[in-house]
């Protein structure tokens, strides 16, 4: 089982290099599904954030949130919106897009 904050981390830093559509959009859904359900929803933003500071690939990790999160309507919210739509997610929160927008943009104190 890896590590859930390098797990997250790594789908923040690949998915915009992914060909197809559909890897790109389940990459930024593990990285929400795991930042809103984690049972350790600090500890884990915490510790992404962490690697963001201390890891060489954390530079593009910041550069790939900042670029496709910024604002709720930007790919990334929409992707999250899309890729969820239809699903048990929707029931849990009234507008994804807005929650993955805040939830994401808080990683290294972009927002």
């Amino acid at each position: 089982m890896p590590n859930a904050a390098v797990f997250t981390f790594h789908k923040f830093l690949i998915f915009p290099a992914r060909e197809k559509t559909e890897k790109r959009l389940k990459d930024l859904y593990y990285a929400y599904f795991m930042l809103f359900f984690s049972p350790e929803k600090e500890k884990l933003s915490t510790d992404i954030s962490q690697l963001m500071k201390t890891l060489k690939q954390g530079k593009r990790v910041h550069d790939n949130i900042k670029k496709y999160f910024k604002d709720p309507n930007d790919r990334g919210p929409a992707w999250i919106g899309e890729i969820t739509e239809g699903s048990a997610m929707q029931t849990f929160v009234n507008d994804v897009r807005q929650d993955a927008f805040e939830r994401i943009r808080k990683l290294g104190g972009i927002i």
